[in-house]
């Protein structure tokens, strides 16, 4: 269970509404959905893991936040804005998915315990400088949280026709920053790390930015030799029993992979 002294935190806490605003409709949404298309589809490894049975065994917050990732791909490949026909509904939806996209890399950077600056670049890697103007960066943020979001995001069958609705997106669901594993974690990070080698660095290729991506590998590769050595004295009967197969690979090898 997560812990009593985490803040609660929805999509207000994550994105400035009131200079998101500003932007038109989907398009401050556009550079952030691709970076989870990307790292879903044509990274594979996290479609492959989630479909494997390693994927069982994890906590409810750990398969929240893949699952969440899951779905971010889902809405860039098949949302078009008008199928909500509500304004309000349509706006709120967007800022639902705003948020959720800009909680998950704070998971990934507060994890691996980022400065503030190379936070700064990271989300203008990922989400692209639109969108980054929108979202706030508060030094709270970097403390552990429990994030809540509509359950419809998960239990949405098919996203077309008016599938967001007022009724049936009231019910939310949670996952706590704490209890992401590492093993979820990692698998994440790696995929960003490669998705910004093979894809972004020519467009953000400063030494500012190099060096945000170069600490979030180097910590990141760090927290996973650290799991490793508490996986090596554990006397858990489910770890000992899963085979190599299906095991997340080091940041190093990752790094060989292609896209």
């Amino acid at each position: 269970m997560s812990s009593s002294s985490e803040s609660r935190l929805h999509k207000g806490d994550f994105v400035d509404w009131e200079s998101f605003h500003y932007r038109t409709d989907t398009a401050a949404l556009e550079e952030g959905l691709d970076t989870f298309l990307r790292i879903y589809v044509v990274d594979d490894r996290i479609r492959h893991y989630m479909q494997s049975d390693m994927f069982k065994y994890l906590n409810d917050s750990s398969k929240t936040f893949l699952k969440a990732i899951q779905f971010l791909r889902d809405f860039k490949i098949n949302f078009y804005p008008l199928y909500i026909s509500d304004k309000e509904c349509r706006q709120r939806l967007l800022e639902e998915v705003a948020g959720l996209m800009s909680s998950i890399l704070q998971v990934i950077m507060n994890a691996n315990k980022l400065s503030e600056s190379n936070k700064t670049y990271l989300r203008e890697i990922f989400f692209g400088t639109t969108m980054r103007g929108g979202l706030i960066g508060h030094k709270s943020l970097a403390e552990d949280f429990v994030y809540e979001f509509p359950k419809l995001f998960l239990d949405v069958d098919k996203i077309s026709g008016n599938w967001f609705t007022p009724d049936n997106s009231s019910e939310i669901t949670i996952f706590s920053s704490s209890e992401v594993q590492n093993e979820a974690r990692q698998l994440v990070t790696g995929c960003l790390v490669n998705l910004y080698e093979s894809h972004l660095k020519a467009r953000f290729g400063s030494a500012y930015h190099n060096a945000a991506v170069e600490k979030l590998e180097e910590t990141g590769a760090q927290a996973h030799s650290e799991s490793l050595s508490e996986d090596s004295v554990s006397e858990d009967p489910v770890s000992e029993d899963l085979s190599f197969e299906g095991r997340l690979p080091t940041l190093a090898a990752i790094r060989c992979i292609s896209l």
